[in-house]
């Protein structure tokens, strides 16, 4: 008895030290800001998104990693997951008037990208292709606004 608690005080230890060094193999090696930051600079979008995931689990409650990863996505062409990431920023920091700003943007372009798939499914003789056509080119027109006054 007394040599199976002598192995077990043994093998135990070396285990828990073998899954340790199994686990360092995999390890990512943590996000620069500065390196994510210059990956979006250059329009490497998908770089900045990998490198803002990392960083936002580093650091859940940083509210500007949030918002930097949901412009990566934005960039990206993704909105659904953009729409997340800012609504996590603003969880964090309700005050963040871009990342308001950028929600109501994301959510006007994905409006009129349903506006346009619509009016490719609808009859021409569709009673609501008109009112259809009206509130696309309304958005059309404020998003181009938008675009200006951001210049």
């Amino acid at each position: 008895m007394g040599m199976g608690i002598a192995l077990k005080l043994i093998i135990i230890p070396a285990m828990v030290l073998l899954a340790a060094s199994c686990s360092m193999k995999n390890y990512e090696p943590v996000a620069d800001l500065a390196t994510v930051q210059q990956l979006y600079a250059e329009g490497d979008y998908r770089g900045a998104v990998q490198g803002y995931e990392r960083l936002v689990e580093q650091a859940p409650q940083d509210d500007q990693l949030w918002f930097r990863l949901a412009n990566a996505y934005a960039r990206l062409g993704q909105p659904e997951a953009a729409v997340a990431a800012y609504r996590n920023a603003l969880l964090r920091n309700p005050d963040q008037a871009k990342a308001w700003h950028n929600l109501a943007e994301i959510h006007l372009q994905m409006a009129l990208q349903v506006y346009l798939e619509a009016a490719q499914h609808m009859q021409p003789d569709d009673p609501l292709q008109q009112l259809l056509k009206s509130k696309r080119q309304k958005l059309i027109e404020v998003l181009d606004t938008d675009a200006i006054m951001e210049r």
